[in-house]
């Protein structure tokens, strides 16, 4: 069996069934684009203290990079409250070990994830959208060169 045994309809149906890949792709980018937007518009810088690192394995990866590290930061609220927070962007090294301190971007209103960088989330949230809209783009105009024949 070949495409061309495949009728025009099915096939598109096929083409359009593989949009919900990047269209997920694409709304998981929308979700983090509104989340580091809020974080930057409600968030304040803070010193914080890391009190603790997470050490995440990775299952199934082989070699150096097998773990990755969160620290998690302690830090003070305007109300002079102690409250903690993940980082919600880490790495493959320990840069921040227990006790290091480095501001760190926080939404006192939902200070869990805290922010390292104001911009990482905002240009990993873009990435992940347009790359999706962009797959989406691609397979309609595949679609549509099927259906036109």
């Amino acid at each position: 069996m070949t495409m061309e045994d495949i009728p025009d309809g099915a096939l598109a149906a096929i083409m359009l069934f593989f949009m919900l890949i990047p269209l997920v792709f694409a709304y998981f980018g929308v979700v983090v684009l509104r989340g580091a937007l809020r974080v930057l518009k409600q968030g304040q810088w803070v010193m914080g203290t890391v009190v603790e690192v997470k050490e995440i394995y990775h299952f199934g990866k082989i070699g150096a990079q097998q773990y990755s590290y969160q620290p998690i930061f302690e830090f003070t609220a305007p109300d002079g409250t102690r409250l903690r927070g993940g980082a919600g962007n880490y790495g493959h090294t320990n840069l921040y070990p227990v006790g290091s301190q480095r501001k760190v971007l926080v939404d006192f209103d939902n200070p869990d994830p805290v922010a390292m960088s104001s911009w990482f989330r905002l240009v990993f949230g873009a990435g992940m959208t347009v790359f999706g809209l962009a797959c989406v783009a691609f397979i309609l105009f595949a679609v549509a060169s099927v259906l036109d024949g």
